[in-house]
C-alpha cells in the first residue's frame, strides 16, 4: 500500500463514491430477450416461466399503460420517477433518491437493435413495439424505417423529399438551384437516384420556356428532350462554380446535339501577357478604401477588354469584389478546405514561423507597399461635430488594436471604456443590451438593412446560446426544431472498425467551440449565419446572412440579406 493510500484509509475516508445513481436499462426486439436456463431444463418449463415476459423493457411499457401520466418520459428518463424491484419484476413510483438511465450499447453492425436504441432515445410513452415504430401516425415494418422518418439518417431519400417540398412554393429554376448546390456541395451519395425521382419537377419551366423563346405555342417535348434541356440548365449553373456535370460518373450528361442554337453553353478562355508586370502591396486600416480601389480597377480593366482575376483568402471578402473567388476555388488548390482550416507549421519555431509570412519571401523586395491612411467612412458624416466624434473613436479603437495604450507595459494593461460605450443600471442585461442594439425590434425586423447592420459580440458560446435563445422568443410565430443526423464514424483511416467508444446521445451534448449544436431552432423571419462556402457566384459563402423565409421538414429556405447578392 503506498502511503497516499495509507493515509487515505487512517482518515477513514470513503473509498468508493458513486454521484449520481445509474440506472442500467436493457432492450431487445421482439421475442428476442435473454433467458437464462440449465442444460437439463426442458423448453417447455422455460417458456412457461412466468418471468420471461416481464423483461425491465416490457415492464417499461406495461407501466406506460398503467400510468398514462408518465407517457411524457423517454425510457431514458424513466428511472427518474420510478425504481425498478427485481423482485417483482416491476416499475414502482420512486419515493426518494435520484437515479438517471443508461441504455445499453449497441454496435452499429447490429441492425434492427441499433435503431431501437436511436429511437427509445426519442420516443416518449410507447405501449408496445408498434407504438415506437409508429412515426407522425404512420406504423412502418421496421426500426430502421421508422427512424429514418424522423430524419435522422444520412440518406439521399432526405433531399429527395427536400426537394418536392420546395416544389410546393419554388420555381423549377429554384430547384434547379438547389439541385446544383447539392451536387457541387458533395451532400449526395447517390446523385443518379436523386435526378431519376425528382427531374420532372426540376423541368417544370421548360416547356413554356422553350415556347416563348422560339415563339412556338404548340410546341412539344419528348421526355428525353426535357431530361437534356434540363440537364444543360443544371451543367450551366455548375460551370458557373468550375464545376461539371461530367465530375459525376453516375450522371447523365446533356447531349449538345440536341439543343437549340439558344442553349449552347460557350465558356472563353484567354490570358493577357503582360511584359511589364509588377507586384504592388495595398494595406489600410478597415475604412480606408481599399475595396473602393479593387472595384475601380478591375472596372476599368474590363471596360477596356481586359482580364481580371479578382481572388480574397475567403468567400466572404470575395463578395464584395465583381466576380471575386476564393483562391482555393480560382486556382484550384489541391488541399481541403473546411471552416477550421488553418495555415499553421507543424513544430515550427518563432523563428520558423517568421520566416513564413509574406514580408519573408524572396519576391517581397519586389513588392511596392502602398499605405492608405485616411478613413474614407469618417469623411461620410454629415457634420464636423460628428466628423470629430468619428475621428476620435477610430483612433481610440486603433490605439486599442495596436496595443498601444498604456504603454510601457509588461504585455498586461488595464483599459478603461468610456461611460458613453456601456450599458449601466439594469437586472436584465440582456434584455438591456438587446434593446439597445436593436431598438424597436419588432416593429423594425422586417426593414431592409436593420437586422444586417447590427450585430453582438459576446466571449463565449454559452452567452451567444443565451442572447440567441432571447432574441428567438421575441419573434412571433412557431418554432421548429432540426437535429443533426447521426453518422457511423471510423478511427485512424481504418473503414471495417466503428468507432464504439462513445454513444450517440452522448457526442449529441458536447458543445465544443467549432462543433455545431446537436439541436437548431428556427422561426420564420430569424437571420442565419451560412458556415459554408457554398456558392460564391450567388453569395453563399462562409460568413453570409439569411433571412428564414420557409421551415420545411427536410429543406429550409432563406433570402441572403448581406453582400451584392442581398434580396
Amino acid at each position: 500500500m503506498l502511503p497516499c493510500e495509507a493515509a487515505w484509509r487512517i482518515f477513514a475516508f470513503d473509498i468508493h463514491f458513486r454521484e449520481p445513481a445509474v440506472e442500467r436499462l436493457s432492450f431487445h426486439l421482439p421475442n428476442e430477450q435473454i433467458v437464462i436456463f440449465k442444460d437439463d431444463d426442458s423448453i417447455e418449463s422455460v417458456v412457461d416461466r412466468p418471468n420471461v415476459h416481464k423483461t425491465k423493457f416490457l415492464a417499461w411499457m406495461d407501466a406506460n399503460k398503467k400510468y398514462p401520466e408518465v407517457r411524457e418520459l423517454t425510457y431514458v428518463q424513466f428511472p427518474t420517477k420510478f425504481v425498478w424491484k427485481k423482485e417483482t419484476h416491476q416499475w414502482s413510483f420512486r419515493k426518494r433518491g435520484f437515479a438517471i438511465g443508461r441504455l445499453h450499447f449497441v454496435p452499429h453492425g447490429s441492425g434492427e437493435l441499433y435503431y431501437l436504441r436511436l429511437l427509445l432515445n426519442s420516443t416518449k410513452g410507447p405501449t408496445s413495439y408498434v407504438d415506437i415504430r409508429t412515426i407522425n401516425n404512420i406504423v412502418y415494418t421496421t426500426f430502421k424505417e421508422a427512424f429514418y422518418a424522423m430524419s435522422f439518417l444520412d440518406d439521399d431519400k432526405e433531399y429527395i423529399d427536400g426537394i418536392k417540398e420546395a416544389s410546393q412554393w419554388g420555381t423549377a429554376a429554384y430547384l434547379r438551384k438547389l439541385f446544383a448546390t447539392l451536387l457541387f456541395s458533395n451532400q449526395l451519395g447517390r446523385p443518379e437516384v436523386v435526378w431519376d425521382n425528382t427531374w420532372r419537377f426540376l423541368s417544370d419551366d421548360i416547356l413554356h420556356r422553350q415556347r416563348l423563346l422560339l415563339r412556338c405555342e404548340d410546341m412539344q417535348l419528348s421526355e428525353e428532350e426535357f431530361k437534356n434541356h434540363t440537364l444543360a440548365e443544371i451543367e450551366n449553373l455548375l460551370r458557373s462554380n468550375n464545376r461539371s456535370l461530367s465530375e459525376f460518373s453516375s450522371m447523365p450528361y446533356p447531349d449538345m446535339s440536341l439543343l437549340t442554337h439558344s442553349q449552347v453553353y460557350v465558356k472563353i478562355m484567354s490570358s493577357i501577357e503582360n511584359l511589364h508586370g509588377k507586384i504592388f502591396f495595398l494595406c489600410g486600416y478597415g475604412g480606408t478604401g481599399k475595396t473602393f480601389l479593387w472595384r475601380t480597377l478591375s472596372t476599368a480593366l474590363r471596360s477596356k477588354g481586359e482580364i481580371a482575376l479578382i481572388v480574397a483568402s475567403s468567400g466572404i471578402a470575395s463578395l464584395l469584389l465583381p466576380g471575386g473567388r476564393t483562391a482555393h476555388s480560382r486556382f484550384a488548390i489541391p488541399i481541403n478546405i473546411n471552416e477550421d482550416s488553418t495555415c499553421n507549421i507543424k513544430r515550427g519555431t518563432r523563428q520558423d514561423i517568421v520566416y513564413a509570412t509574406i514580408n519573408s519571401s524572396y519576391l517581397w523586395q519586389y513588392c511596392e507597399v502602398l499605405t492608405l491612411r485616411t478613413n474614407m467612412r469618417i469623411e461620410s458624416e454629415n457634420s464636423e461635430c460628428e466628423v470629430e466624434k468619428a475621428r476620435e473613436f477610430s483612433e481610440w479603437i486603433l490605439r486599442v488594436g495596436d496595443g498601444r495604450i498604456g504603454e510601457p507595459n509588461d504585455e498586461e494593461v488595464c483599459i478603461d471604456i468610456s461611460d458613453e460605450f456601456l450599458i449601466n443600471g439594469s437586472n436584465d442585461p440582456i434584455g438591456s443590451l438587446v434593446d439597445s442594439t436593436y431598438p424597436s425590434f419588432l416593429e423594425n425586423m422586417s426593414i431592409d438593412g436593420y437586422l444586417q447592420h447590427r450585430a453582438i459580440l459576446a466571449p463565449t458560446n454559452e452567452i451567444v446560446e443565451r442572447i440567441n435563445d432571447y432574441m428567438l422568443a421575441l419573434v412571433p410565430g412557431e418554432m421548429k426544431t432540426f437535429l443533426s443526423f447521426d453518422s457511423p464514424c471510423t478511427m485512424g483511416g481504418d473503414v471495417d472498425r466503428i468507432d464504439d467508444i462513445h454513444t450517440s446521445e452522448f457526442l449529441n451534448t458536447i458543445t465544443s467551440s467549432g462543433l455545431p449544436k446537436h439541436e437548431l431552432k428556427l422561426k420564420v423571419g430569424v437571420p442565419v449565419m451560412l458556415l459554408r462556402n457554398i456558392d460564391q457566384s450567388t453569395g453563399l459563402c462562409n460568413g453570409s446572412q439569411l433571412l428564414i423565409t420557409q421551415l420545411g421538414n427536410h429543406v429550409l429556405e432563406g433570402k441572403i440579406i448581406s453582400g451584392t447578392n442581398s434580396g
